[in-house]
């Protein structure tokens, strides 16, 4: 174990010396910016980036008007109201047993179709 701690201390103790050091820098120097040189830069066409701003322009529209300005949300609100104002004006009077049970089952209907419906256009627009 002494042997190798003595070992080390000696190494510790020595500075090495590298020939033409200065001239080992500037072999690096000239290496690092003879690889920069000799890779040029891309150049991109006018017409190229024109085109992706148009084009990016041109989806940010079609998305605005897919969703609409109000929203998804504003619309289910005001179709759900529009239903609810014609539910109050009709609403058929049950005078026996299977009138009753028919009134419910149309009304259930409804129900499903409209949860359907609202359901669908939720998912349309959780795809965005």
């Amino acid at each position: 174990m002494k042997k190798t701690e003595d070992i080390l201390e000696r190494l510790k103790g020595q500075m090495p010396q590298v020939p033409d050091g200065d001239l080992l820098t500037e072999n690096i120097m000239q290496a690092i910016t003879g690889a920069a040189a000799a890779k040029p830069g891309r150049i991109v066409p006018l017409w190229l980036n024109v085109l992706r701003v148009v084009s990016s322009v041109a989806a940010v529209f079609l998305i605005a008007l897919l969703i609409g300005l109000k929203g998804p949300d504003a619309e289910l609100s005001e179709n759900v109201a529009a239903v609810d104002n014609v539910e109050q004006i009709y609403r058929p009077i049950a005078t026996d047993v299977n009138s009753a049970i028919r009134i419910m089952e149309t009304r259930s209907e409804k129900r499903k179709a409209r949860q359907i419906r609202q359901t669908q256009i939720k998912n349309l627009y959780a795809k965005f």
